[in-house]
């Protein structure tokens, strides 16, 4: 069923598209296109928006550590870089919640409130981590096990 959905399609180009641009370690001297590609990603699908989460953070603690060694011409790059990938997403971005805001007077989708029913629900939500940790101790393990490893830099996008 991935080829019937609306946005199944799109979601995988926008992807393997991204994914080239990592795999030739180009994300960071393409950085305006991948900017773009996520940006179009989070407008199709929003929980894309962790991926523009994770890439920021990735270019600001590589800005970091290039200033902890002493490296101000790299970290000047770096900045670059990352001001030239935020810039589409930020733009497009910005301008679609601005456009829903002004439309919908709302930033979210009606099923968003409708689901949220006038409260936040955070107990049902540590309900599903527990059914999925009980359920599923082995994938949960590797969710962590990945987590600690991007963290301790073992794993690295580019």
């Amino acid at each position: 069923f991935a080829t019937s959905g609306f946005e199944t399609s799109l979601t995988y180009l926008l992807l393997v598209s991204f994914a080239l641009l990592v795999k030739k370690g180009s994300a960071g001297k393409y950085s305006g296109l991948t900017g773009l590609l996520i940006a179009f990603l989070v407008l199709n699908r929003p929980e894309a928006f962790l991926l523009l989460l994770y890439l920021t953070g990735w270019w600001l603690l590589r800005i970091v550590g290039e200033l902890l060694k002493k490296q101000r011409p790299a970290a000047g790059k770096l900045t670059k870089e990352l001001v030239l990938f935020a810039l589409p997403a930020g733009v497009i971005l910005g301008a679609y919640g601005f456009f829903r805001m002004g439309y919908y007077a709302s930033l979210f989708p009606n099923t968003f409130y409708a689901k949220k029913g006038g409260e936040l629900y955070l107990s049902q939500g540590l309900n599903y981590l527990m059914d999925f940790a009980m359920s599923y101790p082995f994938s949960l393990v590797i969710i962590f096990l990945g987590i600690f490893l991007i963290g301790r830099g073992i794993i690295f996008l580019t």
